[in-house]
């Protein structure tokens, strides 16, 4: 019997993947799942929740503005120019870096855990799987793009 000629509930028992399932939706809410349970991730967007209040308590008690800065210049004269302030620098060290240690995590995870075996034999291709995975990392980091972005207008506003 071919798997084209098997009805169509013992596709996936034989290896062909269901397309039911919706196999890279399922992969991206599995591993969404799984980062929402470290506390590394959790801490991150804590951070990127307070990290521009603080960044805003540092610039009011201080004279001088970072004037080397894009629109640092402008900092006590706009509470708008302090969003532009957190999110050049942010853009260019901390968000890489926490994409980077997510990214690596969400694979190297399955390595150190010894489970790459059992993922890639499963119902899902390894294209489904990537993918999956992918589309989590990428959910991370324009969360935690747009967490800091909010949290560093309030600051600003505030």
């Amino acid at each position: 019997m071919t798997a084209a000629s098997l009805p169509a509930d013992r596709e996936s028992s034989v290896g062909v993947p269901s397309a039911r399932g919706g196999g890279v939706a399922v992969v991206w809410r599995l591993e969404l799942g799984k980062l929402g349970r470290l506390i590394r991730v959790r801490v991150a967007l804590a951070g990127c929740l307070l990290a521009p209040f603080l960044v805003a308590a540092a610039l009011a008690v201080q004279s001088s503005v970072p004037a080397d800065t894009l629109f640092g210049q402008f900092v006590h004269e706009s509470g708008y120019a302090l969003p532009m302030v957190v999110l050049s620098f942010a853009g260019q060290w901390l968000l890489p870096l926490l994409t980077a240690l997510v990214a690596g995590d969400i694979f190297s995870s399955e390595d150190h855990l010894g489970t790459w075996k059992m993922v890639l034999t499963r119902s899902r291709t390894r294209a489904q799987i990537f993918t999956g995975k992918l589309l989590a990392a990428l959910t991370y980091s324009v969360s935690a793009l747009l967490l800091l972005a909010v949290a560093s207008l309030l600051a600003g506003l505030l």
